[in-house]
């Protein structure tokens, strides 16, 4: 809040919140030195600020072992809080009901599980992670983790080692290997092909053999989303099962395996050359999977890391929580148009409408960061990681803010987009 007395000045929305219950005087904080500057924010109590706080991006679970040591530099880099727990570990038929207990029943009889062994037959423990207070959880144990993404040093150590994509082009390979799942690919073509300030070259592919397939996971890409069915054994295929494990070197830097029990041909993808990707810990059903498939790949195209990404296109499923990410999960595909990225609640009243939404971070644009929102005929600012509220909004108002940005919007319980909102409001 200090640095809105700075050079460039600006009304920030939680200074504004903040003035009216404390008395501070702004320009002489930000002239003094930084130490005695810190001791004035030390001394304002917490529950004065607390609302307008950014909730924090996620909460680190560690097992106190000496092998946690390795990911401390990445937490500390992303700022991120950290807990050393040892969670009770839990195989098979109990791996499965905590599973269960997760997500409801669906009548769907087409399902995206391969003939092999599920994730829950292998030896490899589950445990169960606590909801942190902050907006993920994060798991660096050898475990299987439910309710929270699985970091893996290897991918975390290959995306500070690489050169990071320029937006020069960016290459997607889309994988069927299932006649009856084609529409999330077609629908993720056209997703893909469609982001205009960004050169996204698509590459489609149907029915691929195991050989044909370890080329395509060979050659340099950006994402590899695959659809189609999985095991523990691997990725399924007309004429076999081709475990990720088996290819020397894996080109692609993120993947989506929406396919069922995806995890552990996921983990084999960051071990063979990957740095991050969404794999699934469970069965799911096929209208669930195009779900949870087709909202990742808008969130991804518009500049979304594979984490914010796949927090959101949950919310799309009932088996939304047998999504996780592997490897480093804050890595990402593209860069934002506008720089901040947000999402957004529509609710419609007598006197108008009304907007709620929140902003998230990325490794661009950090906890910290300031956003404007098209919302406000001042150049109001906000904190990134923050929430914000605005009621009474007009008609000519809303088109304004739907034309600007290419943002998801919960409209009337259900995700939809931006554009697609604006004709189906005011058909053109």
């Amino acid at each position: 809040m200090t640095r809105t007395e700075g050079l460039y000045p600006t009304i920030l929305e939680e200074r504004v919140q903040v003035d009216s219950t404390l008395d501070i005087d702004w320009k002489t904080i930000y002239s003094t030195s930084f130490a005695n500057r810190t001791a004035t924010y030390l001394d304002i109590e917490y529950t004065e600020i607390e609302d307008v706080v950014p909730t924090w991006h996620a909460r680190g679970y560690v097992p106190p072992q000496g092998q946690s040591v390795e990911y401390l530099p990445h937490f500390l880099d992303q700022l991120t809080p950290i807990e050393a727990i040892e969670p009770e570990q839990v195989r098979g038929d109990d791996a499965r009901r905590l599973a269960l207990q997760r997500f409801r029943e669906s009548n769907d009889v087409l399902m995206r599980s391969g003939s092999g062994q599920s994730t829950f037959d292998q030896q490899i423990p589950f445990v169960d992670i606590p909801t942190p207070p902050e907006r993920e959880a994060l798991w660096v144990g050898e475990s299987i983790p439910f309710g929270a993404n699985h970091l893996l040093a290897a991918g975390i150590q290959r995306y500070h080692e690489a050169d990071q994509p320029d937006d020069s082009e960016i290459t997607v390979t889309l994988v069927c290997n299932d006649s009856e799942m084609t529409e999330e690919i077609e629908s993720a073509e056209d997703i893909y092909g469609a982001r205009e300030n960004v050169r996204l070259r698509v590459d489609a592919y149907r029915n691929l053999t195991t050989e044909q397939l370890a080329k395509r996971l060979t050659e340099p890409s950006d994402l590899f989303h695959f659809v189609g069915h999985a095991s523990t054994s691997g990725l399924h295929c007309p004429d076999g099962v081709l475990s990720p494990a088996t290819v020397d070197s894996v080109g692609t830097r993120a993947f989506f395996l929406n396919a069922c029990s995806s995890y552990l041909p996921g983990r084999e993808l960051i071990e063979a050359g990957a740095i991050g990707g969404v794999v699934t810990l469970s069965d799911v059903n096929e209208q669930s999977a195009q779900q949870v498939g087709v909202m990742t790949a808008n969130l991804l195209s518009i500049g979304f890391s594979l984490r914010n990404a796949l927090w959101i296109a949950r919310e799309q499923s009932v088996v939304g929580s047998q999504y996780i990410c592997v490897g480093m999960d804050s890595l990402w595909l593209t860069h934002p148009d506008g720089g901040g990225l947000y999402a957004v609640d529509l609710t419609e009243s007598s006197v108008g409408w009304r907007i709620r939404g929140a902003s998230y971070p990325s490794l661009h644009v950090g906890i910290g960061s300031m956003i404007g929102y098209p919302l406000d005929a001042e150049d109001r600012m906000s904190l990134v990681g923050g929430s914000f509220l605005r009621q009474e909004i007009s008609d000519d108002v809303l088109k304004s803010f739907l034309e600007a940005d290419e943002s998801p919007v919960r409209y009337d319980g259900e995700w939809t987009w931006s554009d697609q909102l604006l004709e189906t409001l005011w058909e053109t």
